[in-house]
């Protein structure tokens, strides 16, 4: 692995004169000097160099970190400069370091994507152990709505000014955070009432409620509608050999 932090090189770069490892499961093996050479870490240490913490690159897999407090601006910078045009959110989650005593024990974990550079990077940001928080990239980011949620509900790191921070796939009445590496795998939680799997929506559209229409004396066969026709259109098809 190539790394190359604020310490130098001597915490964990690649020796000068080392032998080339070849190339690697996502593309060839940098030095530092090529790692340096990078667009994206080079556009960022011009910008954003005090923010930078560390540089790393694992089998040709870029990875970044920085300081919480400016994880915003470089994330602006990473999509809006016409070098970098990281445009695309792919995944946001979390990581806890707990069973491998490394401090700060938690990290923020964000993967981007340019679709015009053909180009991939992942943002760590080291998080308060006590309170683990930063600044959401929804203003930059639509698809960090629901991933940071996600984050937010099996992590417990909360996204400062997300405007709708709740549960997504726990229910309202659930305590704790379930993938940090002290959650007790066999807690259950008795719930004080039933929940709709899919709120908001009307009872015959939550994909649960068969609903069935007679014309007739033909019966037509039971369609469940689910939200995820609702949201990306998809048409409905009926075999009209079910008719009866």
């Amino acid at each position: 692995m190539s790394t190359l932090d604020q310490a130098g090189p001597s915490a964990g770069g690649v020796a000068a004169g080392a032998p080339d490892s070849g190339t690697r499961f996502w593309g060839p093996a940098r030095d530092v000097a090529a790692l340096e050479a990078v667009p994206t870490v080079r556009v960022l240490r011009e910008e954003h160099r005090e923010a930078v913490l560390a540089v790393s690159d694992f089998r040709g897999d870029l990875s970044i970190t920085v300081r919480p407090d400016d994880l915003l601006l470089v994330a602006q910078t990473l999509k809006i400069h016409p070098e970098l045009a990281y445009d695309m959110l792919m995944d946001v989650c979390g990581l806890d370091r707990l069973l491998t005593a490394e401090t700060p024990r938690f990290h923020a974990v964000y993967h981007l994507y340019s679709t015009t550079q053909k180009q991939r990077v992942r943002l760590h940001v080291p998080l308060d152990d006590a309170k683990p928080a930063v600044d959401s990239l929804t203003p930059l980011y639509k698809s960090a709505l629901w991933a940071e949620r996600e984050a937010w509900d099996m992590y417990g790191i909360e996204f400062v000014n997300h405007p709708d921070l709740r549960r997504i796939l726990t229910h309202e009445e659930f305590e704790g955070f379930p993938l940090r590496k002290d959650y007790p795998a066999d807690r259950r939680h008795a719930l004080s009432r039933t929940y709709s799997a899919f709120p908001g929506l009307p009872a015959e559209q939550e994909g649960r409620t068969v609903v069935e229409k007679r014309l007739g004396e033909c019966r037509l066969p039971s369609i469940k509608i689910t939200p995820r026709h609702a949201l990306v259109g998809l048409p409905l098809r009926v075999d009209t050999r079910q008719l009866r």
